[in-house]
């Protein structure tokens, strides 16, 4: 590295802890207003800033900073994925969110907040940004897209569990509940789309059965269906009724068959 982008690093890693802390509060405190005026593309760029101040490799954590200065890194650094967090929420960047939150727990766990189960607002947080990614799935289902519903259902347990540990740290914090209900209600809208999704797969088997079985009193009988492999000469093979008619069905039906 040259020029002035390593002057700055080398300055960087000269400054006393005190310094950087001070110097990263100050890029907070301006990503905190950014956030009040809506600006969280502003905010989320000055707390990146304040993420720089406050690097330190493995090894500089381990040997250079007391144990007082390590607590204190690691709190600042909790209200810093929190914050930072919430404007990725904002701007719709939930895997990023998700791992800002999932950040702000492990610092809390690191420090026993709350008895080591976590940071209220991390919990809640994260339940929100699940909730999301839930919604984009199930915005995917509403288009005919496919859409992981064994995923999204995991995502509402994981969304759930974080709430009701956010309920028991904040039970008076009104806004849990509410996200409780709201939660119950995505899992309702994932069990009316799979089973509208059984319901057009079965209707699409017996739809497909109806033209390719024979009228034999042996259904399971054997006859020869075209081969799709390319060639001049197409072969052909002896199958069942049913592997001809599992062989025509598109390949997203045919994962969604029940």
């Amino acid at each position: 590295m040259e020029g002035p982008a390593a002057e700055s690093a080398t300055a960087r890693e000269k400054l006393s802890f005190e310094r950087r802390l001070s110097l990263s509060r100050e890029a907070k405190e301006r990503g905190n207003a950014l956030v009040h005026e809506k600006s969280c593309n502003e905010a989320k760029r000055a707390y990146d800033e304040a993420f720089v101040y406050m690097f330190y490799s493995q090894e500089e954590y381990e040997y250079e900073l007391t144990q007082t200065e390590k607590e204190i890194y690691q709190d600042f650094l909790l209200t810093l994925h929190l914050n930072r967090g919430l404007c990725k929420l904002k701007l719709r960047d939930f895997d990023g969110a998700k791992w800002d939150f999932d950040e702000a727990q492990r610092y809390a766990k690191a420090r026993c907040v709350h008895g080591g189960v976590g940071h209220p607002k991390a919990l809640y947080r994260r339940a929100l940004t699940l909730m999301e990614m839930v919604r984009v799935e199930l915005e995917k289902a509403a288009r005919r897209e496919y859409w992981d519903d064994d995923r999204t259902l995991q995502w509402c347990s994981a969304s759930e569990t974080d709430l009701r540990d956010a309920l028991s740290l904040a039970p008076a914090d009104r806004a849990i509940p509410l996200a409780l209900q709201e939660l119950s209600n995505l899992r309702m809208q994932i069990v009316e789309l799979q089973k509208a999704q059984r319901a057009r797969s079965k209707a699409l088997f017996a739809k497909l059965g109806s033209r390719t079985m024979k009228p034999d009193s042996n259904a399971r009988k054997s006859h020869t269906c075209p081969s799709t492999d390319s060639g001049t000469n197409a072969s052909t093979q002896p199958v069942t009724n049913e592997e001809c008619i599992q062989a025509s069905l598109p390949a997203l039906e045919r994962v969604r068959i029940y």
